[in-house]
């Protein structure tokens, strides 16, 4: 779970009781003074986590599917954005994203496509 400075928070909850190994999940944002909103998941996918959060109410996080194929995401206004579709250059796969800045730059893991290595990245968005 992470917390920004306005207070408030993001996480994941489980979303079946029945699922004791905590495998169904779905990332959260809990504002203050405001219901808990599920985020959910991208489509096809069964679980979703928030790993960060900035001030801006920008969300990372993963979306996977029941093979276990993660996919670093971001959650903004409402819409879930799979992260590879704003990196077309990289051909390796974005698996994780774990903090997000006030600025919009995001870093998580990655996986290189000619090695198989868990790689660091750092995406920086692009003003126009």
């Amino acid at each position: 779970d992470t917390i920004n400075e306005r207070g408030d928070i993001a996480g994941f909850s489980g979303t079946d009781p029945a699922d004791i190994d905590g495998n169904l999940t779905h990332a959260f944002l809990k504002r203050r003074h405001q219901p808990m909103q599920d985020l959910g998941v991208l489509p096809g996918d069964i679980s979703s986590t928030a790993a960060g959060m900035n001030n801006l109410g920008q969300i990372v996080g993963y979306s996977n599917d029941a093979a276990g194929d993660f996919r670093a995401v971001l959650w903004q206004n409402g819409t879930i954005i799979e992260l590879s579709s704003l990196a077309p250059d990289f051909a390796g796969s974005l698996v994780l994203a774990t903090d997000i800045n006030d600025f919009g730059q995001i870093t998580g893991r990655g996986i290189d496509p000619d090695t198989g290595a868990i790689i660091a990245f750092l995406a920086t968005p692009v003003r126009h």
